[in-house]
């Protein structure tokens, strides 16, 4: 879908909203990049459109759009598009679904508009992937995902017989950006491709919210040929209504990279839907690696 039909897509289910109490929410990511001697501009990442509907107590489904804006003309895809099914035995998913391995991370990291989690960032697995899913609440604190997907991710389709496994346990809050809280647990994801080749990927987490402050601490692994692993740590500060400053550091254990990954930076929230952040970020120990940029998110 080009780019010029997204307005009228967005326009006609804008429509069926009203008539059906669809529920509809939008997130758009802007940066302005600044390479010391280099290049520099305006970018548009993200540009997210969500559509949720509740079609009974028991049944739901929610669809969302991406828009590709590296390619040439640009194009809009779908991110998510999943049927969920509620009963006694827990929560049935089955469509394009958002992975179990990142997720509660990137919620306790709380800034994906400035920046991947470190999973997502090193491209340790896909954001999300065609499948099936399960979550149950084991207990009021401990809860269960797991999910049978392709393992391409949403992007690509399936190509081969192999699928992928994902579980995922959680003890505490799982969306720390919202309720404050702790919470720990861990990932692990396996994916043959091969009967004498596999990837295996292993998450370990935890987090803690507070009125005025969120810290986590993660510890990630991905086995192919060889291991690499990431040690990632990040913190937010809110000092006042508006305003919160934010920090975090990569740590990397590979044949390719072993120096550490910084981003330093404030978060300004002059209106409601609104966020800007000007941060700095060192990709290596040498400074002139180094970057200034300033985020902004629009969501409504």
């Amino acid at each position: 879908m080009s780019l010029t039909k997204l307005v009228m897509f967005s326009i006609l289910l804008n429509s069926i909203s009203f008539s059906e109490s669809l529920s509809i929410s939008s997130k758009i990511y802007f940066d302005y990049t600044h390479f010391p001697e280099s290049t520099e501009g305006f970018s548009v990442k993200r540009a997210y459109f969500t559509f949720k509907k509740k079609v009974s107590s028991d049944l739901s489904f929610t669809l969302q759009t991406d828009v590709n804006y590296k390619s040439e003309p640009k194009y809009i895809y779908l991110k998510k598009a999943n049927v969920s099914w509620e009963n006694q035995l827990g929560r049935w998913s089955i469509g394009v679904i958002g992975m179990n391995i990142f997720d509660v991370q990137e919620k306790t990291w709380g800034n994906r508009f400035i920046e991947k989690s470190s999973m997502d960032h090193n491209k340790y697995s896909s954001s999300a992937d065609l499948g099936i899913g399960y979550n149950r609440n084991l207990s009021q604190s401990i809860s269960l995902s797991t999910l049978l997907t392709n393992g391409g991710g949403y992007k690509y389709s399936e190509n081969d017989k192999y699928k992928k496994l994902s579980i995922q346990m959680v003890l505490g809050e799982k969306n720390l950006i919202k309720n404050n809280g702790f919470n720990y647990g861990g990932a692990f994801s396996f994916e043959p491709f091969h009967k004498d080749s596999s990837t295996s990927v292993i998450g370990l987490f935890a987090g803690y919210s507070s009125d005025d402050f969120r810290g986590g601490l993660e510890y990630n692994q991905i086995k192919v040929d060889e291991s690499s692993s990431i040690i990632s740590g990040y913190v937010t500060w809110k000092y006042s209504n508006k305003a919160s400053l934010f920090g975090r550091i990569d740590s990397y254990n590979n044949r390719e990279n072993s120096d550490p990954y910084l981003l330093l930076g404030l978060i300004y929230n002059p209106a409601k839907g609104l966020n800007i952040a000007p941060n700095y970020r060192m990709n290596h120990k040498d400074f002139d690696d180094s970057l200034l940029m300033i985020n902004i998110l629009f969501n409504f």
